[in-house]
Formats: C-alpha cells, sequence, structure tokens
C-alpha cells in the first residue's frame, strides 16, 4: 500500500528527502556568510543538484508527528530560504529524544508531542 511504501522511503538511510523548510527546527544560533549565502543561491537557481543536501535529526513525537531538527547546514539552509524554495534536499537521520536531550542538554525539550 501507498503509506507502506512511503514510510519505507522514509526509513530509507542515505536516501534524500525534500524537506519542508518551514518544519525545521534549528536550535542553535549561526554566523552566516552572507555572501557565502549569495553564492548557493545562484548555484541553487542554476544547478541546485551541485548543492549537496543538508543532515536532519528526525524524531518521531509521541502523537506521531515528524519533528526536524537541523544542527549544520546553515549556509545551505539559509540559501534555500532566501531563494524562496519551499522544500530543502535533506538526508534523514533517525533520532530519538534522548539523542536530542544529550546534545542541547538543559535547553532541549522535555517531550515532543
Amino acid at each position: 500500500n501507498k503509506e507502506t511504501q512511503t514510510q519505507s522511503k522514509m526509513d530509507g538511510v542515505g536516501e534524500v528527502h525534500q524537506v519542508p523548510i518551514d518544519s525545521i527546527i534549528r536550535p542553535l544560533q549561526s554566523v552566516v556568510n552572507q555572501e557565502k549565502v549569495e553564492s548557493l543561491c545562484s548555484t541553487i537557481e542554476h544547478s541546485p543538484e551541485e548543492v549537496p543536501p543538508v543532515t536532519l535529526l528526525w524524531i518521531k513525537g509521541e502523537s506521531g508527528s515528524d519533528y526536524f531538527f537541523g544542527f549544520g547546514g546553515c549556509h545551505r539552509y539559509n540559501a534555500y530560504k532566501r531563494s524562496g524554495r519551499e522544500t530543502i534536499p535533506a538526508i534523514l537521520q533517525k533520532a530519538t529524544l534522548t539523542t536530542l536531550q544529550s546534545m542541547l542538554g538543559a535547553s532541549a525539550p522535555q517531550r515532543l508531542l
């Protein structure tokens, strides 16, 4: 069935997925070089396949919701946003809330619904 196919694709290691930019949580503030972002915007416009996907932590919430956390790829993330794209190519790395808490310490959420 289609739902099973979609789920198995989402479980694929190393597969590139189109993730809605607005669904990405970036818990750490980044220092962004605007010239690099502008260069990436140009590449996204003319040769998007040359821009590597970002890697996101993917955590399933208690109610089955998907949470995507981005820690790297800040220039690519900003370039895709500035380019007006609704999605960004991403490799999803499955994680747990415990993993996120160990990375963020006291600033991590206690629950994800």
